[in-house]
């Protein structure tokens, strides 16, 4: 299904709005990302299409809803200019005023910038529980298995070729991002 770029209907979006919506919803410094599904089903007898997404909506900060509206354009650029692949797809903006009743408080714009998700795994996936690498993630990353080095009077393990392969797949796109004159200016 292509979705891309415009407004989408509120009411097509099936999401656990409120705060405290457990894994529905992650709060960060700028805002909130929730999780859910949007009906792109073209027409009532065409087969269901069900599009699992993310929305993201600015906190009650006057920087933070600078930032969004900034993030929105961005989008909308890389986009407009073929993406990124690979990476996150945004797919288009969405008005929540329609479904506002079902919001959490405390955010500061109803003008949500939708994503589909991204399959895959996350980097916490790639540590075992003592600290290594699992020599299943050693392989597909094509580096070897590493024992964790110990940072001087912690416990705090480090593995060098996982953080080289993780910094280095990072870059690639930021790279991309900056050859459009993007900054990004929450990397962490």
């Amino acid at each position: 299904t292509t979705l891309t770029g415009g407004g989408m209907d509120a009411t097509r979006f099936r999401v656990a709005w409120r705060q405290g919506g457990g894994t529905m919803m992650q709060k960060g410094g700028f805002g909130y990302v929730f999780f859910g599904t949007y009906d792109a089903t073209p027409n009532p007898q065409a087969k269901p299409v069900s599009v699992e997404v993310c929305i993201k909506l600015p906190n009650e900060d006057p920087d933070s809803i600078r930032a969004h509206q900034e993030e929105t354009k961005i989008n909308q650029k890389v986009t407009e200019e073929g993406g990124i692949p690979g990476v996150a797809d945004f797919i288009g903006t969405v008005d929540l005023t329609p479904v506002s009743a079902q919001l959490c408080n405390g955010l500061g714009s109803k003008q949500g910038i939708v994503w589909r998700v991204v399959k895959g795994k996350t980097l916490d996936n790639f540590f075992d529980t003592g600290g290594g690498m699992s020599p299943v993630v050693a392989n597909a990353l094509n580096i070897r298995s590493e024992p964790p080095t110990k940072i001087r009077g912690g416990v705090t393990y480090i593995k060098t070729q996982l953080c080289e392969k993780v910094i280095g797949e990072t870059l690639l796109p930021l790279s991309q991002l900056h050859e459009r004159g993007i900054i990004h200016r929450d990397l962490k």
